[in-house]
């Protein structure tokens, strides 16, 4: 944005041509503890099996610099009152990005 604002912006543009270029992911795989939310304490529960396996999805540039350990299941107790008694993990957040060296 210029300085001044907006207000000094002036565009006599009728058409706008934009190309998108596709960028190739890769995929692998992280085995993941889950981390139990809402289980009632004193109570023991056994999780079969003990990990979680996310796909994971990225650029192949980015894959270096991604924390694998921040990738994060939550199991949430409260799924089992459904009709169906089973727990679907979900992810917690997302991985966050370091900045690239040298930015």
């Amino acid at each position: 944005m210029p300085i001044g604002g907006p207000d000094l912006v002036q565009a006599q543009v009728q058409e706008v041509k934009v190309r998108l270029q596709p960028r190739p992911l890769i995929s692998f795989p992280v085995q993941v503890v889950p981390e139990l939310r809402d289980f009632p304490k004193g109570q023991q529960f056994t999780l079969r099996p003990a990990t979680v396996k996310v796909q994971v999805q990225c650029f192949p540039e980015d894959s270096a610099r991604l924390d694998r350990t921040q990738v994060n299941v939550l199991l949430h107790y409260g799924q089992f009152h459904s009709p169906i008694p089973a727990c679907s993990p979900c992810c917690r957040t997302r991985p966050r990005w370091p900045a690239a060296s040298g930015s």
